[in-house]
């Protein structure tokens, strides 16, 4: 079995006995560690990160619509009921009316939150992902 040559550096049975030697005649084999990497190289393996990343940020950012989605149809929902608890609290002035009032406002500035913190990141992402994109035009 061989490792990675270009993380280990050498084969992992690097003194393994050569598969066609057989009895005393035996050979070793010692695989060469791999040649330092060519500027060339060098530019394509880190277009190749920065490529995977782009795309790595690409789902993220689908994920991140998805959320923000889900979040502001809650946030919809949660007006609504805001909508009917403070009707009621002003029809029935009853304690309990308002207390609902309260809470349903709280939910409702909680989602709004949470909406605002999902198009933040989006935002730091985007720009994230946008940076990547020159950074890979240049190279």
């Amino acid at each position: 079995m061989l490792y990675n040559a270009r993380r280990a550096g050498v084969a992992k049975l690097a003194d393994a006995v050569d598969s066609k030697s057989i009895g005393p005649w035996s050979v070793r084999v010692r695989v060469p560690p791999p040649a330092h990497e060519s500027r060339a190289t060098a530019t394509r393996s880190e277009m190749s990160r920065k490529e995977r990343r782009i795309f790595q940020i690409n789902d993220q950012l689908a994920e991140l619509a998805r959320e923000e989605e889900r979040v502001i149809e809650e946030l919809q929902f949660h007006r609504h009921l805001d909508d009917d608890a403070q009707r009621d609290a002003v029809v029935s002035d009853h304690p309990e009316d308002r207390a609902t009032a309260r809470q349903t406002a709280a939910d409702v500035a909680r989602f709004e939150r949470a909406v605002d913190d999902v198009r933040t990141r989006r935002i730091k992402l985007e720009e994230k992902r946008r940076r990547l994109l020159d950074q890979l035009g240049d190279l």
